[in-house]
């Protein structure tokens, strides 16, 4: 309670740790009946109601509220049961720690799926390390829980959890507020986040930053290719006398950055490039269309209408007199037809396997990242004013922006921990851990 920063280590064994988080919620079910009759007989149903309705969202979490949390003239329905029930050493043991506990935003450290959790309290700074068999499947490092923590006997336990989960931007809207709203831009003391009015603030933040997240999320996201174009699928069409094949094959060969790949004598496939790319510096050079040419038909693909007006005046430029260009059309990326041609297209352009990715693939893949993230420090960025992360965190508000950054980022690495990319490298690079 004292607010000092710690790590609280509650698991023993393997073979001892799921008895021991049974034991302790186990414990509590031998009476927790009894408290909430009594509360219901002292309270009335009417204040279960009322209560419940603010609750409508939280799910489980209204049972532990409603006992340990919710106040009537100051105190709770279990500090008024453990007053005037005569209880045994371990449950009044129970009821202090249960006194002790306080609601507040935790992010997920570290994860033992099925065992347990590493929480720090984004608003204390206390770290504790929970046995939880459940929601250690389910939640991910970075992830922002709203709940209560219990220690028993040194052993610590969620005791009540909101249903809802933040990934981290979100939640730190959330803690930013709650700062605000207690006017404390450092740690908020342990003691302050026990108080009943502290606990219904960060509930209404949490389901206001719940809402706010499933709101973007109904908002359709703009596809942009890496040179920033709207992202549509654009086809054009040249016909030709199939007589002027190879003619015309020639003539297009004076466009700079194609390569062309003859799969017959009447049919061919051109892929263009530019060099580089404004996106990903280590790239070489990014494919901004590729052309097929069979039997008097040049057919162009392309992923914006910019690229496509670009390539279609090269092509007039150097055949307009060999081709007569044809209608124009579109197609939405994410339409149904294209998605499926990308899933049955699989990895590599093969057919769509089942089961873990083969190990050339997660090779393939984590060179591409490191090559990407190597030059990720030098990038400028938007969310930083066009500055790059290795000048942003020159300052203390930079370095706190740039970090909530990575943790988001690392949130979603961890999507699939097989290809996850290390996030501490660039912290180390960009001297916020040593």
């Amino acid at each position: 309670g004292s607010g000092k920063k710690y790590k609280r280590c509650c698991l023993g064994a393997e073979a001892a740790a799921r008895p021991v988080r049974a034991r302790v919620h186990d414990f509590e079910a031998t009476f927790f009946d009894d408290v909430m009759s009594f509360g219901l007989e002292i309270f009335g149903r009417e204040e279960f109601v009322k209560v419940a309705e603010e609750l409508k969202h939280a799910g489980e979490l209204f049972m532990t509220w409603m006992a340990y949390v919710h106040q009537v003239e100051g105190r709770t329905i279990a500090e008024r049961y453990a007053a005037e029930v005569r209880l045994s050493v371990r449950e009044r043991a129970f009821f202090r720690a249960a006194a002790e506990a306080w609601m507040s935003v935790w992010e997920v450290v570290d994860v033992e799926p099925g065992r347990s959790l590493t929480l720090v309290d984004l608003l204390s700074g206390e770290e504790r390390q929970v046995i939880e068999g459940s929601a250690s499947r389910s939640l991910r490092k970075r992830d922002a829980l709203m709940g209560r923590v219990l220690e028993l006997d040194g052993e610590c336990v969620l005791h009540g959890m909101h249903p809802r989960s933040l990934p981290p931007l979100a939640a730190a809207e959330v803690v930013a507020r709650v700062r605000k709203r207690l006017r404390r831009k450092k740690e908020v003391p342990v003691d302050r986040l026990r108080g009943s009015k502290v606990a219904h603030l960060l509930l209404m933040e949490w389901e206001e930053g719940c809402e706010e997240l499933d709101m973007r999320a109904k908002i359709p996201p703009r596809l942009t290719n890496t040179e920033g174009h709207e992202l549509v699928m654009v086809t054009d069409r040249f016909e030709y006398e199939p007589a002027a094949h190879d003619w015309l094959l020639g003539r297009l060969e004076r466009i700079e950055h194609l390569h062309v790949e003859r799969s017959s004598s009447s049919s061919a496939e051109i892929t263009f490039h530019m060099l580089g790319n404004p996106k990903i510096a280590s790239w070489d050079n990014t494919i901004i269309g590729q052309a097929r040419l069979s039997e008097g038909l040049l057919k162009l693909d392309t992923n914006s209408v910019e690229r496509a007006d670009r390539l279609v005046a090269r092509i007039l430029e150097v055949a307009g007199d060999i081709v007569q260009q044809g209608p124009r059309s579109f197609s939405d990326p994410m339409a149904e037809p294209n998605l499926a041609a990308v899933r049955r297209a699989g990895p590599g352009g093969g057919a769509p396997t089942d089961g873990p990715p083969p190990p050339e693939l997660l090779a393939a893949i984590a060179d591409h990242k490191a090559r990407h993230y190597a030059t990720w420090p030098d990038h400028p960025l938007p969310p930083f004013g066009g500055a790059t992360p290795r000048e942003h965190v020159k300052t203390k508000e930079g370095r706190r922006a740039v970090e909530l950054l990575l943790k988001d980022m690392e949130h979603m690495e961890q999507s699939d921990p097989a290809t996850a990319y290390d996030m501490d490298l660039i912290r180390r690079e960009l001297g916020l851990i040593e």
